[in-house]
């Protein structure tokens, strides 16, 4: 059973989750809005693809340093560099737009670099402190909270944007990364692990200069998976298909809004939101009996929502593809999460998270840029038909590796977890 170190730490860290879960919702609804009223076009893409492209190198390199580092300082570090770069987006839009851009550009990439440091570090962190038994529940829990964190965030960015003071709600998302940095100061640290390295400002510097290459730490990380095929195949098929997935994300508004009327839009656009809570919901009290079929459901209904967009189908079907795609990515994510805690030791985790969260971002950057060039070229219509297609067949794959169907861990090293 988890001791009273870490019932309290559970507590903590999901007020802390919350918290930033509620910035981090309000910010995704009026970031791209006080952007355009600050800068060009080309200029916003540049400051979103600088966040991109930090996230692309960081989730490799922040899972490896998950596993060697003291994760929870780890999360306070980073916080606290989120904080900072969020509170500096806002000040570049005040910044004149020749030189302010430049700003925000170099912000998001610290952002975005903070996220894949953060994140490997926080969901092994997790898989240490929640019980076995009630593992697979408690991260359930966590999803559930941090959904509803984010749609009260959304709620309140939509208040606050139509009372025209977007740049607020960058300030209150960077009050609410200072906020969760101080809630984990203190939580306590697995065994074995508080003199490990860790990255003060003071004692930032290249230790090694091959541990910034990211070849080798994606390396690192397919060794650390190869207990898993099948797990290894799904991040081998991420990784492509965040190609395509980025593609979409370019072509797919630009044929809704020619396409579909705005309540058409709206309905396209939103409800699927509603699903991912109601995923969340039933996955806290439901253990999916077959998580591969949950898994490869979601795979798969993602494109073919796309390609109905392409098709011009009629709303409601675009609309329950992707409310499928949701549903079935909730009530998938905890049993997956819980599985790697079964199936790879403590000091690994980190790692496998790391690929498993960067691995549908890593070749974003390159996406988006590939879809501007080819919105020249083609119609967004076309470009979510071949995009959806490719996507349907890397869906495919993992499916027909030996134990996905089941997220069999059998031959992976079996954890072991103390707290001090």
């Amino acid at each position: 059973m988890i001791g009273v170190q870490a019932i309290g730490a559970v507590g903590r860290l999901r007020v802390a989750g919350f918290t930033s879960a509620f910035g981090n919702g309000a910010t995704g609804v009026a970031l791209p809005i006080v952007l355009a009223s600050s800068f060009s076009g080309w200029q916003v893409g540049a400051v979103l693809a600088a966040l991109g492209l930090g996230m692309s190198y960081s989730f490799a390199r922040g899972g490896v340093e998950a596993d060697r580092a003291h994760r929870v300082r780890q999360m306070i570090f980073f916080d606290c560099v989120r904080a900072a770069a969020t509170a500096g987006i806002a000040i570049a839009t005040l910044v004149p737009t020749s030189s302010g851009w430049l700003l925000a550009a170099a912000c998001s990439l610290a952002n975005g670099i903070s996220v894949g440091f953060y994140r490997p570090a926080l969901s092994a962190y997790w898989t240490d402190i929640l019980d076995q038994d009630t593992r697979r529940s408690g991260l359930a829990s966590n999803a559930l909270i941090n959904r509803t964190g984010l749609a009260v965030g959304a709620a309140t960015a939509g208040v606050l944007v139509a009372a025209q003071v977007s740049i607020w709600v960058l300030v209150v998302d960077a009050v609410t990364f200072v906020a969760g940095a101080a809630i984990c100061v203190g939580l306590p640290e697995i065994e074995g692990r508080a003199d490990k390295k860790i990255v003060y400002p003071g004692q930032l510097r290249i230790r090694r200069v091959k541990e910034f290459d990211l070849v080798a730490n994606w390396k690192l990380i397919y060794a650390t998976v190869a207990t898993l095929p099948w797990l290894r195949s799904v991040i081998s098929t991420s990784i492509v298909s965040s190609l395509f997935l980025a593609m979409c994300q370019v072509a797919a508004p630009l044929a809704l809004v020619e396409l579909y009327s705005p309540g058409q839009i709206g309905l396209i656009q939103s409800l699927p939101v509603l699903f991912l809570f109601a995923g969340n919901l039933v996955a806290r009290f439901v253990d999916p009996p077959v998580p591969g079929a949950w898994l490869a459901t979601g795979l798969v209904t993602k494109p073919l929502s796309y390609a109905a967009i392409g098709c011009h189908l009629p709303a409601l079907i675009p609309s329950a593809l992707a409310c499928g795609s949701s549903f079935s990515d909730s009530v998938n994510g905890p049993r997956l999460a819980n599985t790697i805690a079964e199936g790879f030791p403590s000091a690994d985790r980190g790692k496998v998270f790391a690929a498993q969260q960067g691995s549908g971002s890593l070749l974003s950057p390159v996406g988006l840029i590939s879809a501007g060039v080819l919105t020249t070229a083609v119609t967004p219509q076309v470009m979510l038909m071949l995009c959806a297609g490719v996507l349907a067949v890397l869906a495919i794959i993992p499916c027909m590796k030996s134990g996905f169907w089941h997220f069999r861990t059998s031959g992976a090293a079996q954890p072991a977890n103390s707290f001090a």
